[in-house]
């Protein structure tokens, strides 16, 4: 019985239809859009979603680049709006990437404090909106993946196959 309704098996997953994903991604990943259209003042996500053709939010796997240089790849149901969150995002769930820059660069002391403790503290909160301004000057490309096995799969290896480990992670938390 197949999960989610994804009815390849392991092998053609691995061997046949993530390899055809990343193909595609990769012509996205050679004209992509840059990420400052998200942060256009007055332009939502219903705007953005017309000028890019799509009649409504799609699932997908989306890759943040940098100077050609891939090094995030994400999923979301939701594709357009959670682009859009890593740049306008107002909190550590919402722009989670730039909350984990911030993490990294921070040079006070975070391990007694929450996540919003450290949110309500100024020198963080003025690193985080400037991770996020870092984000918006990116590049970004995408690719719809209906089925949820499939896009799950694919952002694992995306990662993988575009060497993205110094920001992504798949450890919970």
């Amino acid at each position: 019985m197949p999960i989610d309704n994804c009815h390849y098996c392991y092998n053609e997953l691995t061997e046949t239809v993530l390899p055809e994903y990343l193909k595609t991604l990769k012509q996205q990943i050679d004209a992509p859009i840059p990420m400052s259209r998200f942060t256009e003042k007055g332009i939502g996500i219903r705007t953005l979603l017309k000028q890019f053709g799509f009649q409504s939010d799609f699932p997908g796997c989306y890759v943040f680049i940098e100077k050609e240089d891939p090094i995030y790849v994400g999923i979301s149901q939701k594709l357009v709006t959670r682009i859009n969150q890593h740049v306008n995002g107002k909190s550590h769930f919402s722009a989670s990437l730039a909350y984990r820059m911030t993490m990294e660069s921070y040079d006070g002391e975070t391990e007694q404090y929450t996540r919003k403790q450290l949110m309500n503290m100024d020198k963080f909160r003025t690193l985080f909106e400037q991770k996020k301004k870092y984000l918006s000057e990116l590049d970004v490309a995408f690719i719809e993946i209906d089925n949820p096995v499939e896009r799950y799969l694919f952002e694992i290896y995306c990662a993988m196959e575009l060497d993205t480990s110094r920001w992504n992670t798949f450890e919970t938390h």
